[in-house]
């Protein structure tokens, strides 16, 4: 996180009543409660996560790591030195 200047964000986690239309049909569960009756206990309940996120780097040339370039010059060299024995 050293390399970000701004990086903050907010994130909200809602249920998600998955066998609703098996077992809820006409009805509009809106708590778990409601849900619990509606299914008999049979129902699963998974969550919904929504993020949002900013962030903006910390400088106009923001490089990548240096571990990137290297492996970008090793995958460079090893293509040629292929192409070279066939």
């Amino acid at each position: 996180m050293k390399c970000m200047k701004v990086f903050e964000g907010s994130w909200k986690v809602e249920p998600l009543y998955v066998d609703q239309e098996r077992f809820c049909k006409s009805r509009s569960v809106n708590s778990q409660e409601e849900y619990k009756k509606c299914s008999g206990g049979r129902g699963r309940i998974a969550s919904k996560v929504t993020m949002e996120l900013i962030f903006q780097p910390s400088s106009l040339l923001n490089l990548p790591p240096v571990s990137w370039i290297i492996r970008g010059i090793y995958h460079h060299q090893n293509h040629q030195n292929v192409a070279r024995r066939s």
